[in-house]
């Protein structure tokens, strides 16, 4: 299938959203894989669904297998076991409690980070173009609802979540 190293072909897989390692042995190369269905780039993880972005779903939709674990922490660095995914948490995919990769969720829209798109939400943003509270780091980059390039937070950002919350458009996740 791959006419280039197997390096090529695990760089190439993880580029379109899946992962492995290549282990190998004295006579043997054994796979250790698992799928990543998010989408990954500057250490952020996007893609999650706001529909089905409970713990369990996120960390089973990787479908890792033994050795490799899928573990969701806090800002704490505490595992969390039970809720929601949403901004600000760390996925880490490990092989035998070696970390592989890490990556910060980020769910568009959730800009406190509790999972879910509401109008606490909508009020941060709003603070946030009024330079009340100004957001920053992976909050800022949840807030760019309208998924423009631009960097400025505004109307047109405000707009598409107010329209979430309203249920008449869906934020782009990936």
């Amino acid at each position: 299938f791959y006419q280039y190293s197997p390096a090529f072909y695990i760089d190439d897989i993880q580029n379109y959203g899946m992962g492995g390692v290549i282990t190998t042995t004295s006579d043997t190369a054994t796979t250790l894989s698992y799928i990543n269905p998010y989408v990954t780039g500057n250490g952020l993880l996007w893609g999650i669904n706001p529909l089905t972005n409970s713990l369990s779903e996120v960390v089973s939709s990787f479908a890792a297998q033994s050795p490799i674990s899928i573990g969701i922490y806090n800002n704490l660095g505490t595992q969390v076991t039970t809720g929601l995914v949403g901004t600000g948490l760390t996925v880490k995919i490990m092989q035998n409690g070696t970390l592989l990769s890490q990556y910060t969720a980020v769910l568009y829209g959730d800009v406190d980070g509790d999972g879910t798109i509401n109008a606490v939400d909508l009020l941060k943003v709003k603070k946030h173009i009024l330079n009340i509270i100004p957001l920053t780091g992976v909050f800022l980059t949840a807030a760019n609802t309208d998924r423009g390039t631009d960097p400025v937070i505004g109307a047109t950002d405000l707009l598409k979540l107010k329209q979430q919350i309203l249920k008449t458009y869906t934020i782009i996740q990936n």
